[in-house]
């Protein structure tokens, strides 16, 4: 089995700003001007290794999405080439994929069977969801009373149980209380030996003492990569103040 779960090179990404090809750009191939076009992504090379967690830090519109939707097969990418070596599970939004007029135990085999879990795996493993989402009060009322912070902690207590080689964070711990957030960040590391993490955020402080190495995106490029938290948030932060000033 390769060491490497997820090998990125020279990846590239372009948008129209037009939005679909029209039906004359169809049928006579006239393609957009450049002027038309975004880039999102330009030149992406990025290696993840098992047993590792990587951040990924950015500013909003630095690419960090695309990259997202191109890894998971969302997006096509346009240049470049992605090999995985591995099951990978993509995590944009832990409140998502609910149904508010079930309970919060109903829910669980509901969200359960989309991470492909089936019955019998959710039913020797309930109890101990429902003991790391801290809601056991809860559990079998309607979901449709349960706050942002509630429905985020259940998501990602289902995910405990979920087996990936690789698992992509995009932004999802941004809700719930930070104990909570805290208990799921050292959930990942203490479990880091079964699953590689990239964790995709604008929120410097959810790496310290978490990640492995940070890398820094910005206009699409990856400009900066460490192993040194201090390091890599000075770096993002000269970012931000560019950003403020300009």
């Amino acid at each position: 089995m390769s060491d490497i779960v997820l090998e990125i090179t020279s990846l590239s990404k372009s948008f129209s700003l037009l939005g679909e090809e029209n039906i004359f750009s169809l049928l006579f191939s006239i393609k957009s001007r450049s002027s038309n076009n975004i880039a999102p992504l330009k030149n992406i090379s990025l290696n993840i290794k098992r047993n590792e967690i990587v951040g990924v830090l950015g500013i909003n519109g630095s690419g960090k999405t695309t990259l997202t939707r191109i890894i998971t097969g969302i997006y096509k990418h346009d240049e470049g080439t992605i090999i995985k070596n591995g099951n990978i599970v993509a995590i944009f939004a832990l409140r998502s994929g609910f149904n508010p007029l079930l309970t919060g135990r109903e829910n669980i085999y509901l969200k359960g069977a989309f991470y492909g879990l089936n019955k019998k795996e959710i039913d020797e493993n309930l109890n101990e969801i429902i003991r790391f989402s801290e809601l056991e009060e809860f559990i079998d009322k309607p979901l449709g009373i349960y706050s942002s912070g509630m429905r985020a902690k259940l998501g990602f207590a289902i995910l405990t149980q979920v087996r990936a080689d690789l698992f992509i964070i995009d932004e999802a711990l941004a809700v719930g209380d930070k104990n909570f957030r805290t208990k799921c960040m050292n959930y990942l590391v203490e479990n880091k030996n079964n699953s590689s993490v990239i964790f995709i955020t604008h929120f410097q402080e959810h790496l310290q003492n978490f990640a492995d190495r940070i890398l820094i995106l910005n206009n699409g490029m990856i400009e900066f990569e460490s192993k040194d938290y201090t390091e890599a948030t000075s770096f993002y932060n000269t970012i931000k103040s560019k950003q403020i000033d300009e």
